[in-house]
């Protein structure tokens, strides 16, 4: 990987004079390439006063990296050349490959990687645009307009799988705005965005790493990157797109990978501190302020203004995104007041008035008080009108001021003077983050406070193996029910849960009516009634369901009747008995859910169960295992939050206790594995400090269970 993105020789084969053409291009943007350049092209002896060798034989040494910049029918003799030379890394231009889908253009790209990867050779491409290390100016790409342009190396790397979108960011280097990479790896047959991300973790000048993914492979990869970048203190940005159906099949066209689903994806990103991005114009504010700031001292933000208006948006805002600004402490607002005008309201936000408009040393002050104030990470000043002149004057006063405070200041631009001198001088110092939107501004500090809590709690929790046998029930059991081509019954389900100290209903099941009157004087009445069978999942819609019945003639009744509807269901289905339970009481429903995703493993769903689940769709998505802790949050974020204190008169439950069951639950979905294709644990009754596994499915992994549900 480091001698195709740093290599200390290029050669370029395809090179050409011919203006306009990729070898003319990419010669011309290796202007500043502190290496050696060896154009390639056996109709040359010399292209732009460089040496021309007709082949890479000819070479006078074997280059770190070869661009292939000729047509695709060239492509394959020439990664077989590089590979029998023993070259480091290939950058191929061409596209015709996979993206277009077709057996013969899927048969071309799979014969270059078996090709490359038998030499050695790291490929990026087909279908590439090209790699930019502006470091050592090993620009290596075919764009027009950027021979010649200054480069400005910075902390802020792009990786990503297409390349317009990420050659439109680099163009804020024309503000001065610095970048260390970019990278693309166009149909990723070889190098993808995990493996570019993984080698910025280990460079030290890189802080940033923003990446436009359509779709991976392997989505266990990004899982692993992203925890080492979480150790090694590297933030991630992800703007990930694909995420409609019509957005999916663009991507699979376009690069020829597959795109996972968009919750996954969502709690991958959340598993290890990655920050999600939906918008392109979120990315680049987001990433410099990344890069600008160390860590957060605490949760709270201040905010310093001279609009009144500017100062009740932004206590709006910071509630709707949940972004504390506590009020100031004692000593802050006596500092303040001794500065302030008598009619000034000090609190946070600050408004402080005009008088700082005429008085540059007062908002100086007003700034330091706010920002020796421990209650504050980071402190914003919103501006909402700029006078050029006063603009400037006032953007150079910011920061110098900046560069001896302890905390980031962030500045939210509402005017519509979009780009002038002013803007420019926040967004190239170095202490200074700059946004054209308060409402960017706060998501930005929100995320940086949210990723250094997981980066805390990744450290503080790792789940020990414990449930030895009860693993072993579970593969086992999976296995019995694959083999006969059926999902587990609810009683095996609860089984292999209780085996995982999972409280659940207590239950029997019984042969014939004589045997489920007994069952139901040891179990104590009132009890509910089912028909188990592996080919019944929706029991209640079947008609095989009965419940709360508290004596045994309602009993004796309701196996009758259940045993005869089942007679009627076509086919006809395979019948284990009658399985008497005893009836959960009243309490709160919460469903807990996991599927088996091809990307990422065990996505796990915790909601509002019962109808609510159906109704309302009130779920958070998370991969598991989770703690206590986060499972706890997870509730707390659930929009029918209000129900787990208690609302109307319904009783408050123990959130604490039901976070523990679900990290539990947690385990158990870990220790599935591949296994199963999906569970559906719902409803849990949770009744004040008590909470019980009512029903369960889960089926084997291979079984088509879509047409399928569980009552």
């Amino acid at each position: 990987m480091r001698r195709l993105i740093e290599p200390r020789s290029i050669a370029v084969v395809g090179a050409s004079p011919r203006q306009g053409s990729f070898g003319e291009r990419t010669l011309a943007n290796l202007y500043a390439f502190q290496g050696v350049v060896y154009p390639v092209n056996p109709g040359y002896e010399q292209i732009c006063d460089r040496r021309c060798y007709p082949n890479l034989r000819a070479l006078p040494e074997v280059p770190d990296c070869v661009i292939i910049a000729t047509p695709k029918e060239a492509v394959e003799q020439t990664v077989a050349e590089c590979a029998a030379l023993g070259v480091g890394g290939v950058i191929v231009y061409a596209s015709g490959f996979a993206e277009l889908g077709s057996s013969e253009a899927l048969d071309a790209q799979a014969r270059i990687i078996a090709i490359a990867r038998a030499g050695g050779v790291r490929l990026a491409g087909p279908n590439c645009s090209g790699l930019l290390n502006m470091h050592s100016g090993a620009t290596m790409h075919f764009l027009d307009g950027y021979a010649g342009k200054p480069l400005r190396p910075g902390p802020v790397a792009v990786v990503s799988q297409g390349g317009g979108i990420g050659y439109g960011l680099l163009q804020a280097m024309d503000r001065g705005i610095p970048f260390g990479y970019f990278l693309a790896c166009g149909n990723a047959s070889d190098v993808d965005v995990c493996d570019y991300i993984d080698f910025l973790i280990g460079d030290d000048r890189t802080r940033v790493i923003v990446a436009f993914m359509e779709g991976l492979s392997d989505g266990k990869r990004l899982l692993k990157v992203g925890q080492r970048a979480l150790t090694a203190d590297k933030t991630i940005i992800v703007c990930k797109t694909g995420r409609s159906a019509a957005g999916a099949q663009i991507a699979r066209s376009h690069t020829g990978t597959m795109v996972g689903s968009a919750e996954a994806y969502e709690a991958a990103f959340r598993k290890v501190g990655i920050i999600s991005r939906n918008y392109l114009d979120d990315v680049l504010e987001t990433a410099t302020f990344f890069a600008k700031v160390g860590r957060p001292r605490s949760s709270g933000v201040g905010v310093v203004t001279t609009s009144g208006s500017l100062a009740v948006m932004a206590a709006d805002l910071g509630g709707d995104l949940g972004l504390p600004l506590p009020h100031p402490a004692s000593g802050t607002r006596e500092r303040l007041a001794k500065v302030l005008p008598s009619f000034a309201t000090i609190s946070n936000p600050l408004d402080t008035t005009a008088s700082v408009l005429r008085d540059l040393g007062l908002f100086k002050e007003c700034v330091a008080a706010m920002a020796a104030d421990s209650a504050f990470c980071a402190l914003t000043i919103p501006i909402p009108y700029a006078q050029p002149q006063a603009a400037l004057d006032r953007a150079k006063f910011i920061c110098e001021l900046a560069a001896d405070l302890d905390v980031p200041i962030c500045i939210a631009w509402t005017s519509e003077i979009l780009d002038g001198e002013a803007t420019r001088i926040y967004e190239q110092d170095p202490k200074v983050a700059f946004f054209r939107s308060m409402r960017r501004c706060f998501e930005a500090v929100r995320d940086w406070q949210w990723r250094e809590g997981v980066r805390q709690r990744s450290r503080q929790h790792e789940f020990d193996p414990k449930f030895a046998e009860a693993r072993s029930q579970v593969e086992a059991l999976l296995g019995t029910a694959r083999s006969e081509l059926r999902s587990l019954t609810e009683r095996e389900c609860k089984r292999l849960l209780a085996a995982y100290d999972i409280p659940v209903t207590r239950e029997r099941l019984c042969a014939d009516t004589e045997a489920a009157v007994a069952a139901a004087r040891d179990i104590g009445y009132p009890v509910a009634l089912k028909i188990e069978s592996p080919d019944i999942e929706h029991k209640t819609d079947a008609g095989v369901v009965r419940l709360g019945l508290v004596e045994e003639a309602a009993l004796r009744q309701a196996c009758q009747e259940v045993l005869q509807t089942a007679q009627f269901i076509q086919p006809p289905p395979r019948i284990n008995g009658l399985l008497v339970q005893e009836m959960s009481p009243s309490g709160l429903e919460i469903v807990v859910g996991a599927r088996y995703d091809k990307q990422f493993g065990s996505v796990m769903v915790i909601g509002l169960g019962g109808i609510w689940v159906e109704l309302l769709n009130d779920v958070s998505v998370v991969l598991p295992p989770v703690s206590t802790e986060d499972a706890v949050t997870l509730l707390r974020n659930l929009r029918g939050r209000r129900l787990l204190d208690g609302f109307r008169g319904s009783p408050s439950i123990d959130v604490s206790a039901l976070g523990s069951l679900i990290s539990r639950i947690s385990k158990f979905i870990v220790d599935l594995g591949d296994n199963f294709s999906e569970m559906d644990i719902n409803p849990i009754v949770v009744t004040g400090f008590n909470a019980m596994v009512v029903d369960a499915l889960i089926v084997p992994s291979g079984l088509e269970a879509t047409s399928k549900t569980k009552g």
